[in-house]
């Protein structure tokens, strides 16, 4: 999300080529790139590297968590990006971090705990199906 990252901090991901900046402006709104070559780019950027998936659960629509958006990526683009990340070889492991059932102002959803198990459930096909 562009508004919630400073312009610093913009600047650095899209100048430091270590970096691979791609915002959901770009997909979903401006449309410069779909979301089949997005994961693409990320997976090509990795270069066969062995590498670690973090899927913040913030960036999922209206998921329960400290920083829940009701704009954002949906939990089926969520799925498919973990299915085809745990599908490359070199992926080790999944991090699901910032999602909640009930949050301190008392905030609940049960549909929590389902969802990490959906999202956990794709990662591991990706990596069952491996070729």
């Amino acid at each position: 999300h562009e508004a919630y990252n400073h312009p610093d901090i913009l600047k650095e991901l899209n100048e430091n080529p270590d970096f691979l900046c791609i915002l959901r402006e770009d997909i979903f709104m401006r449309q410069k790139i779909s979301w089949e070559e997005a994961i693409q780019r990320v997976l090509e950027h990795i270069d066969n590297q062995k590498f670690g998936v973090e899927l913040d659960l913030d960036c999922i629509e209206n998921t329960l968590s400290s920083a829940m958006t009701p704009v954002g990526i949906s939990a089926s683009l969520a799925m498919n990006f973990l299915y085809k990340a745990g599908q490359d070889n070199q992926s080790l492991y999944l991090h699901l971090p910032e999602g909640v059932s009930e949050r301190e102002d008392g905030l609940k959803n049960t549909l929590t705990g389902k969802l990490l198990s959906y999202l956990v459930q794709s990662f591991a096909k990706g990596v069952l199906e491996r070729s």
